[in-house]
């Protein structure tokens, strides 16, 4: 691992980051065969949350899944390195992804605590305020939501649910948790109107959704097979797929610099995120 770490220009003092992402990639619940095996397009995103972030220099704010951080980068190829020279991970052998991502490169950011008005990701996930976590998620590539206007958190949550509503995605088919990335503009919106993580869950997972009349009967069944055996299935007309089973899956964070702009990530659907303490 610490020579895939060098090949990624990985320093020395983020390289713990690199070894907990790939300890959390390892539990079982997150399902790391299949992440790397699918014909999906996932791959293995870091997400960073703690001080640790602001110590190394983690870009938790603009651009944070593009460019130009050299943290950034190196973890995530670090672990990507990782995967496919320890894991074996790689075209062909391993990996069956039908049209890959971007990701699969690099993936790794961090939350923007400074700007963050709820607890940080890691403690809502068990640990300790001044403790630092790595979460590993079989993240697709990032969907902008894009909301100028809301002034109110309920007309934020209205674009949150109507942007979350899409179908097609592994999340409606095959569910597994899912990561709302909230940007800090977005979550003063909604915070500074009395919505905190619990509430805007709940919401998300009563009103997202893809209603059941625009999905083929072949789907209709495929995801009814998939869902729990203890919910009955959607009315065929005037139902509707849930985005999630419960709403603890839904993660929300809160990372991105200025700008009205947040963003989703589906994921494989048949797997949980991991967080372990670095």
């Amino acid at each position: 691992m610490a020579t895939n770490a060098t090949l990624a220009g990985c320093p020395d003092n983020a390289f713990p980051i690199v070894v907990a992402a790939m300890r959390a990639s390892l539990v079982k619940s997150f399902g790391l065969l299949g992440v790397l095996a699918t014909t999906h397009p996932c791959t293995v995103g870091v997400l960073v949350s703690g001080s640790i972030a602001e110590q190394l220099g983690i870009n938790s704010g603009a651009s944070l899944y593009g460019p130009g951080n050299r943290l950034n980068a190196a973890i995530g190829r670090a672990v990507r390195l990782s995967l496919m020279n320890l894991g074996a991970a790689t075209l062909v052998t391993v990996d069956k992804s039908t049209q890959g991502s971007a990701g699969k490169y690099s993936f790794c950011f961090a939350e923007n605590q400074a700007a963050n008005p709820w607890e940080p990701h890691h403690v809502e996930r068990g640990f300790k305020a001044d403790d630092s976590g790595v979460t590993v998620g079989a993240f697709e590539g990032p969907h902008n939501i894009h909301e100028l206007t809301a002034s109110t958190g309920e007309e934020m949550m209205h674009m949150l649910v109507s942007a979350l509503s899409s179908t097609g995605h592994n999340n409606i088919m095959r569910r597994g948790d899912l990561f709302l990335v909230l940007g800090p503009e977005h979550a003063a919106v909604l915070a500074n109107d009395g919505w905190d993580r619990k509430r805007i869950r709940e919401r998300l997972s009563a009103d997202a959704g893809t209603p059941a009349r625009t999905v083929t009967d072949a789907n209709y069944a495929f995801i009814n097979d998939n869902r729990r055996q203890d919910v009955p299935p959607p009315d065929r007309l005037n139902g509707r797929h849930e985005l999630c089973e419960t709403p603890d899956q839904i993660r929300i964070v809160v990372a991105g610099g200025p700008g009205k702009h947040s963003s989703w990530l589906p994921t494989f659907g048949i797997t949980y995120s991991s967080t372990v303490k670095v």
